[in-house]
């Protein structure tokens, strides 16, 4: 049910261009319990973000495994819609903090240096949700205006 390959893509609003500086948060929906989030920070050299099918089973279990009471589905329990959403710049600083209690719990939480680069306050706070049917490759696009310079 969950495509091989997600890959998104933020572009500035006005002039078409892919922004590689803004930090986003995915979230996949369970269908029970509480919902999975991640921040991936991996980029292309164009700015893409990719992660597959795999990674997120591998962030699922960590979870699961970390917070037994709020997590109990697998990634094939989750319905098949995923969340991009520009995160504030109050959440990055946050989840930078939190990388430093949890480093070595997870293999996600492992680049701050990465996310220490991210300029999400020169942006517009926005999400979007995309829903797949059995695709081996979600491909999304997030246009975000600039409203700070």
């Amino acid at each position: 049910m969950f495509p091989d390959i997600f890959e998104i893509m933020i572009v500035d609003e006005t002039t078409g261009v892919s922004i590689k500086n803004v930090a986003v948060n995915v979230t996949i929906f369970a269908n029970h319990k509480n919902n999975y989030s991640f921040i991936p920070c991996v980029r292309d050299e164009e700015g893409m973000i990719i992660f597959s099918k795999e990674l997120l089973k591998k962030q699922i279990e960590e979870q699961r495994n970390m917070f037994i009471m709020d997590y109990g589905f697998t990634l094939e329990d989750c319905q098949p819609k995923i969340e991009v959403e520009i995160m504030t710049s109050d959440s990055i600083k946050k989840l930078i903090n939190a990388m430093e209690i949890y480093k070595g719990f997870f293999s996600y939480l492992n680049d701050i240096h990465t996310l220490q680069q991210m300029d999400n306050r020169k942006y517009e706070l926005k999400s979007q949700i995309e829903n797949f049917n059995n695709d081996k490759l979600v491909y999304i696009i997030l246009h975000i205006m600039k409203v700070w310079t």
